[in-house]
């Protein structure tokens, strides 16, 4: 895999031209955001986004602007402590610098961090990049992921704009999850609620050998592997998401251009 470019074709479709040998289709056109059914209420967190009105609703946006929404739902529980908690932060850190000296990322990216231990948090918002800063990861508790997925599913509906009869909606939102273990709460529903309801294109990351390939398969069909937690290892996995990003952000606009993704680095391989 190391040497196999990953290319997008861009036609309000964009594909993944490596993941055709396993049937799927990545699309990045408006979101139809009406379809994605109501999802279940969690108990969570959710942080207040820092560019609200000043009445406390939702921010006030452009209605001309077709914004690319990206969500990062990351595994902060126990088994994170020490290193790998440190190089989710230095991964944080590079990806937000390398996007944000990327002009394109810079109009177009918004950003959302989800992170889940025994519970689930949306620690930022969907936030205009300019406006984000590096949250707080601590690694404690265990393995909510059920909580992170109606998290995610929520959080979704409620900050992706839909298409309307005067305006085009935002850009399907491209989701990266990363888990290091076995979810410790009920996630089946959840898991079958994200995939039925394919609410963006959903890359998930089964990160070291505790990580179960099978439960990430059951909320996407694009799954990586990380077979080690070294921080190189996961400072690999965040350069690579931050190069998808700004990547997809550039080509997005465009009717039919090829687009080049960079190549996965050795350290992440495709689960078949």
């Amino acid at each position: 895999m190391t040497s196999q470019l990953i290319s997008w074709k861009v036609r309000d479709l964009m594909t993944f031209p490596f993941l055709s040998q396993l049937g799927i289709t990545f699309a990045l056109s408006a979101a139809a955001m009406s379809d994605i059914p109501p999802p279940e209420t969690a108990a969570t967190e959710v942080a207040a986004p820092e560019n609200s009105s000043s009445d406390g609703g939702a921010p006030e946006l452009d209605a001309s602007m077709r914004r690319l929404p990206v969500y990062l739902v990351l595994d902060c529980s126990g088994s994170m402590t020490g290193e790998p908690i440190e190089a989710v932060r230095q991964g944080m850190k590079t990806l937000l610098s390398e996007l944000k000296s990327d002009p394109q990322a810079l109009e177009t990216v918004w950003m959302s961090v989800i992170t889940f231990d025994s519970g689930a948090n949306q620690v930022m918002p969907l936030t205009e990049l300019l406006m984000v800063k590096e949250p707080s990861f601590e690694a404690r508790g265990t393995t909510a992921l059920g909580a992170a997925l109606r998290l995610l599913l929520d959080q979704i509906n409620q900050e992706v704009r839909k298409t309307t009869s005067t305006q085009k909606g935002d850009w399907k939102p491209l989701i990266f999850l990363m888990t290091d273990g076995e979810p410790t709460d009920q996630w089946e529903d959840a898991a079958d609620a994200v995939k039925a309801a394919r609410v963006g294109n959903f890359i998930a990351c089964a990160a070291g050998s505790q990580a179960n390939e099978a439960t990430l398969k059951r909320m996407t069909d694009v799954v990586v592997r990380l077979n080690d937690l070294q921080p190189d290892a996961l400072k690999q996995f965040f350069k690579w998401v931050s190069a998808s990003v700004a990547t997809t952000s550039m080509n997005i606009a465009k009717s039919d251009a090829p687009v080049g993704l960079p190549a996965l680095p050795p350290e992440i391989v495709i689960v078949p």
